[in-house]
């Protein structure tokens, strides 16, 4: 029993002491530029929703402001059993790259996000919420991450405003 009261310890310490300071000497070792470009991939956002009436128009509204290529943008939008106006108001907007799937009964994000992500035709795919909003060169930063080959993944920077909305930095 204490031997394996000792190695939690250790994996413990491992995790939120060891890991992060092999990180930093591995950086130190072995640094690596960040390579970026300014190459303009298909981009598809996926956007998960329930019942998002009030937020669903400033949100695609937010992304037709992106510092990038309408015609590289395609917006899909899965209404997760929605019982308010979410995809009528989004049939109203005519946003041209904009895909609606609505699904009859709420399944979980999960389930929706993979939905969104089976009908998304761009070579990257970006995750957002609703009630979120991007810097307008949002888009374009994560893209140019992209330039490394070694990179799989790209993570933006959530802000809290005080009005209680959120924006993503890149």
């Amino acid at each position: 029993m204490r031997c394996l009261f000792i190695i939690s310890v250790l994996l413990i310490g491992y995790t939120y002491l060891g890991y992060p300071l092999w990180l930093a000497l591995l950086k130190i070792i072995r640094p690596r530029p960040n390579s970026r470009s300014n190459r303009e991939l298909a981009v598809s956002i996926v956007i998960a929703v329930c019942n998002e009436e009030k937020n669903i128009a400033g949100r695609l509204q937010n992304i037709l402001t992106q510092e990038y290529p309408p015609d590289k943008l395609e917006v899909i939008v899965v209404s997760d059993g929605s019982s308010d106006r979410t995809v009528e108001k989004m049939l109203q907007m005519g946003f041209h790259n904009l895909q609606i799937i609505d699904l009859p009964t709420n399944q979980g994000k999960a389930v929706a996000l993979n939905e969104g992500v089976a009908k998304a035709q761009g070579e990257i795919v970006v995750f957002t919420d609703a009630r979120q909003e991007f810097r307008a060169d949002a888009i374009k930063n994560l893209v140019a991450n992209f330039a490394d080959e070694t990179v799989g993944c790209v993570s933006g920077e959530l802000h809290f405003l005080e009005d209680s909305d959120s924006k993503i930095e890149a």
